[in-house]
């Protein structure tokens, strides 16, 4: 088997597990990775929070957003545009639409945030399909965070996952980029340790 086909099999694999997660399932485990996170020092030590906005049986991120909204932190999630991804500021839902493939994106009237040199207080937030604990990520398959993180070094990565997520190996390319921490329903991964 190529590493490609692996890549896809074990896509397909996480996937179906997913999509197995009833919706009352889907919102305990998102609230209990949402609760994790936001009492964790990485959080808290954050003043910008970007992230991506969840779709389908990915874990809920919108009671996240609202959280890192009334907290006074800057939040930024994502737009498609061609072949990159850029990020935008939002105040709540009402600055979201349906984008690409029906996720929320940015409307145009936010503005861009570009990270800053200094880096030590942003947090990325990032989806995935599959984890493993050496940070090891596998996306759907569109490399966009992948491009992101070569455009923007240095941005502290944590992806939320649910435990049925993590998996022994992610096969992976010199381009994929990992992942410095992992929350998931049960705990705090601090990847390569």
């Amino acid at each position: 088997m190529t590493q490609a086909e692996e890549k896809k099999a074990l896509r397909k694999q996480i996937i179906a597990e997913r999509n197995k997660l009833s919706h009352t399932e889907i919102y305990a485990k998102s609230s209990a990775i949402t609760r994790r996170l936001i009492g964790d020092d990485v959080f808290i030590g954050s003043d910008t929070i970007m992230m991506f906005v969840s779709y389908k049986t990915e874990v809920r991120t919108w009671e996240l957003m609202d959280l890192v909204v009334s907290s006074g932190k800057t939040l930024a999630i994502p737009r498609v545009e061609g072949e990159v991804i850029r990020f935008y500021i939002v105040d709540g839902p009402e600055d979201t639409e349906p984008g690409c493939m029906g996720i929320m994106e940015p409307r145009d009237r936010c503005p861009e945030y570009i990270p800053p040199e200094d880096k030590s207080r942003v947090l990325m937030i990032t989806p995935g399909v599959a984890f493993d604990e050496e940070g090891r990520r596998m996306g759907y398959g569109g490399g966009y965070y992948d491009r992101y993180f070569e455009r923007y070094p240095g941005l502290r990565k944590a992806a939320l996952a649910f435990d049925l997520q993590i998996t022994d190996h992610v096969p992976t390319e010199e381009t994929d980029v990992k992942v410095d921490m992992i929350y998931t329903e049960t705990r705090k991964i601090v990847c390569g340790e």
